[in-house]
């Protein structure tokens, strides 16, 4: 599971895409809107959300994660569907998924790049 406050750190700043347009493919020529740079300031850069499950796939080292207990909840009226994440093992079941904590932003653009200077 890779929860939206990490990816949320994967943000497509200027820096970070450079390298990606400097190769010239035809791939980020105008780039797609989820790889662009703020088109000003007060323009927050976009996250790469869903990249970032493809980048854990092909380089999970980028990645720091726990095995944690996750639990949907669906009885609690206030709260139905809400995603519940034992961090702390106190509800004592067993961990049943792989909850990504922490990511290499900077990696992940890294990859972008260097898969993407594969394309023709």
């Amino acid at each position: 599971m890779v929860p939206l406050d990490v990816t949320e750190e994967v943000r497509s700043t200027p820096e970070r895409i450079a390298p990606s347009r400097a190769l010239g493919t035809r791939v980020l020529a105008p780039p797609p809107p989820s790889c662009s740079a703020p088109a000003s300031p007060r323009q927050a850069a976009m996250a790469m959300h869903d990249p970032c499950v493809i980048a854990y796939l092909l380089a999970p080292e980028l990645f720091r994660w726990r095995e944690v207990n996750v639990a949907i909840e669906t009885e609690s009226p206030l709260a139905i569907g809400m995603t519940l994440i034992d961090w702390r093992g106190r509800s004592g079941r067993k961990p049943n998924a792989r909850v990504i904590e922490a990511v290499d932003a900077d990696g992940v653009y890294r990859l972008l790049a260097e898969r993407l200077k594969r394309l023709p």
